[in-house]
């Protein structure tokens, strides 16, 4: 079968699951009237209940008037809804259905936004809250609009606790991306289950994409999740595959195997803790190495 990228139109014609729920401000036909662009931030979430209430007050502590929020949940069995329904007269649109991962769930809002400028905000993850208008700020005195504002990163553990800064490199939590971008690359690619975002940023190099760096923290980015397991390691082998050639792709995939071994390998001589903080390090510094590659 042919690996075909997500566009609008696909997400648009899909027929709605027998299972979905939704709601939010939106069916209040409520028009917000700010001489503004407006921002759609996205969340998308299954079984969040640990850390989707500070997700949601995040987004609500905006200094930036003009947001769209709009969440979408994986169907979740544990008290996620029961969260968001709470918030649900100060979200815009919330939509709780099955989906085929998280990719799939970023499309849906991705295609259900109305927002000039579009940020996807991972449900265990905080905006500052002078996030928006800073992007909003290099957006509007952007020459051309059509690019990707993106800012520093304060690694979080979770309990809430500084790790580390990333202060430049394309991290992707970081990101707010015009909706002209995708309109035109397309969406993710839901064939990849956790390294999506990797092959989108190629993408987006191949097209030339313009990135517009500010000094500012944009996003509070818990450590941890699938970013730490192997799965990237076999996925970022195909996509390399396609981009960079065989030689480069083997180079790379033991380089992510190498790194993933020795982060768990410090996990079990060290601790959780002190392990997060050698590899948040150790991980920052290839950042570092590709973004200067790249520039």
């Amino acid at each position: 079968m042919k690996n075909i990228v997500p566009s609008i139109e696909i997400y648009a014609e899909q027929k709605p699951s027998e299972k979905k729920l939704e709601g939010g401000k939106r069916f209040l036909i409520l028009d917000k009237c700010y001489n503004l662009p407006l921002v759609s931030i996205i969340t998308v979430v299954r079984n969040g209940e640990k850390y989707i209430e500070k997700t949601i007050q995040s987004v609500l502590n905006q200094e930036y008037p003009n947001i769209e929020y709009i969440v979408i949940d994986g169907a979740s069995t544990d008290n996620t809804l029961n969260i968001i329904k709470k918030y649900e007269q100060v979200i815009d649109y919330w939509l709780s259905e099955p989906d085929s991962g998280i990719y799939d769930a970023m499309n849906k809002g991705i295609a259900l936004a109305k927002g000039e400028l579009i940020k996807l905000l991972n449900a265990d993850d905080m905006l500052p809250s002078d996030s928006v208008s800073c992007a909003v700020k290099f957006f509007k005195d952007a020459d051309n609009n059509k690019c990707i504002i993106m800012g520093n990163l304060e690694l979080i553990d979770k309990n809430d606790n500084r790790i580390d800064i990333w202060k430049k490199g394309f991290l992707h939590p970081s990101w707010y991306v015009s909706k002209q971008i995708y309109e035109q690359i397309g969406f993710y690619n839901t064939h990849f289950k956790v390294s999506a975002d990797y092959e989108y940023f190629l993408r987006l190099q191949h097209a030339k994409i313009r990135f517009i760096q500010t000094d500012d923290v944009l996003i509070k980015f818990r450590w941890g999740g699938t970013s730490l397991n192997f799965t990237g390691v076999f996925e970022g082998f195909k996509i390399d595959l396609k981009f960079k050639g065989i030689i480069n792709s083997i180079y790379l995939a033991f380089g992510r195997f190498y790194k993933k071994s020795r982060y768990w390998l410090l996990r079990l001589i060290i601790g959780e803790q002190y392990a997060n903080k050698i590899y948040a390090k150790m991980k920052y510094f290839i950042y570092l190495l590709k973004y200067k590659e790249i520039n």
